[in-house]
């Protein structure tokens, strides 16, 4: 509640509170009416649409957009390795998911490793003769030198 001095000295200074936290706005009284001298911006009282909310996705979306398809998969397997380092280092409470989806989400990055990782050199030849035999230096050289010069 204000005292009388109070008020006095609050519409001397001709500043009040917004009471959004932005800081003090000036206004002056003409007919027993408040009129503001700093009005405020459209975009200062507005609030934020939910596709600005999700503006760094867009962003690396867009940086990403230009990449291969496996280079965006490992950026997205990178960002979240460290959702999930984050996760770890974080105390119980302060946790973001619970035991169960931490292990969904683990087993998300395991899945994309092994499509980045995923070497198609088949584990086994299709004619199951082994292969060639391992070859030296060596004896590449020297076979090399016979079919050259004849020998």
């Amino acid at each position: 509640m204000f005292t009388p001095i109070t008020l006095l000295n609050f519409l001397i200074m001709n500043e009040i509170m917004n009471g959004s936290g932005q800081g003090l706005r000036r206004f002056k009284i003409e007919n027993g009416q408040r009129i503001w001298l700093d009005k405020p911006s459209n975009d200062e009282w507005k609030i934020p649409k939910k596709e600005d909310l999700n503006a760094p996705i867009k962003n690396i979306l867009n940086l990403t957009g230009q990449l291969q398809p496996l280079d965006q998969l490992y950026t997205i397997k990178e960002c979240l390795k460290a959702l999930l380092d984050k996760e770890k280092k974080a105390h119980i409470m302060d946790e973001s998911f619970s035991t169960g989806q931490v292990d969904d989400l683990n087993e998300a990055y395991d899945l994309m490793t092994a499509i980045y990782d995923y070497d198609p050199t088949p584990q086994h030849l299709y004619d199951d003769s082994g292969g060639e035999p391992p070859i030296t230096m060596n004896e590449m050289v020297n076979q090399a030198y016979k079919e050259k010069y004849g020998v």
